[in-house]
């Protein structure tokens, strides 16, 4: 099998060059409604593409991408280790996109689809993900209810900031999973919920009345299948250590200026909240900073939220 770097670099020399030219030409076609298309032609241009075979019926676009896609039955394509975005109402059953970033999908089916140690960030109804494999995906700020995840696999997965309203969750395996700041409303599980060693940090499972006056139910999650290694935490100190673990991996690979002082003071604030928790401790981060410093400062920490 190809590797990664071989996947991604055929589409830099000829033949591939060429070939994805004229794959991205037909997809800037294909976003007025009802455009006709068929993923046949795609498949046609793909034609002398270098490893190719590897992927069952030649369905490959690993290691490249696709953008502004809709209404497209892509079931069994393969775009693993590249990108896939601003695509809706396209069918994605059975395909791949392993390795891959993902974002801003709306209205597609995703039954048996593959996202193995994806990045995900997407908003908009799915209209099925049964069966799907998310093992090891990264999942973050995505509204991702409501939809039918049953029977799909989170092992070791990592959800944040995000929802799950009104999703069935009914036979999914999040055993070694993390879900953080996850809505946890209206959801359906059950004992085929699979809980152990899963870590539920804040997550949001109170009732809620929204500005209409409708109420939305808070999902207990012993209703699913847990054990003493499954761990629910509801802690600030959590989530601000864990804004300030992100900002610093920000600052300490940056090559602004500023960055090694505002690493430094990163790494000193989040020692302080180790040992006493502090609610104000964003706040407390200007005192001493100029306006040029707090304005990086600032910089980073919405760079850590996306």
């Amino acid at each position: 099998m190809a590797t990664a770097k071989e996947l991604k670099r055929r589409w830099e020399i000829e033949p591939g060059k060429t070939i994805l030219k004229r794959v991205q030409q037909i997809f800037q076609t294909m976003w007025p409604i009802h455009h006709g298309f068929r993923s046949e032609e795609i498949l046609a241009l793909l034609e002398g593409l270098p490893f190719r075979e590897e992927v069952p019926g030649g369905k490959d676009l690993r290691g490249a991408g696709i953008g502004g896609v809709r209404e497209l039955n892509l079931t069994g394509w393969d775009f693993s280790f590249g990108g896939a975005g601003a695509c809706c109402y396209c069918n994605f059953t059975g395909a791949k996109f392993d390795h891959a970033s993902v974002t801003q999908m709306s209205e597609n089916i995703f039954r048996e689809a593959s996202f193995r140690k994806a990045t995900i960030r997407w908003s908009g109804e799915i209209q099925d993900a049964r069966n799907c494999n998310f093992e090891e995906a990264r999942i973050e700020n995505c509204s991702l209810g409501p939809a039918d995840f049953s029977s799909s696999c989170f092992r070791h997965a990592k959800l944040k900031l995000g929802g799950l309203v009104g999703s069935d969750l009914r036979g999914c395996d999040f055993r070694g999973a993390t879900l953080q700041d996850i809505v946890f409303r209206e959801i359906q599980l059950d004992k085929t919920t699979d809980f152990r060693g899963a870590m539920l940090i804040n997550i949001q499972d109170e009732d809620y009345r929204d500005g209409y006056g409708k109420v939305w139910r808070g999902t207990d999650w012993l209703l699913a299948n847990f054990d003493e290694t499954t761990r629910y935490i509801h802690s600030d100190r959590y989530s601000a250590l864990d804004d300030l673990n992100t900002a610093s991996g920000i600052a300490e690979s940056d090559t602004h200026p500023l960055a090694t002082k505002m690493y430094a003071l990163l790494q000193e604030t989040a020692a302080k909240l180790k040992k006493k928790f502090d609610p104000e401790w964003y706040d407390h981060l200007a005192e001493g900073l100029n306006q040029e410093e707090w304005a990086y400062l600032e910089e980073i920490f919405k760079q850590a939220a996306t």
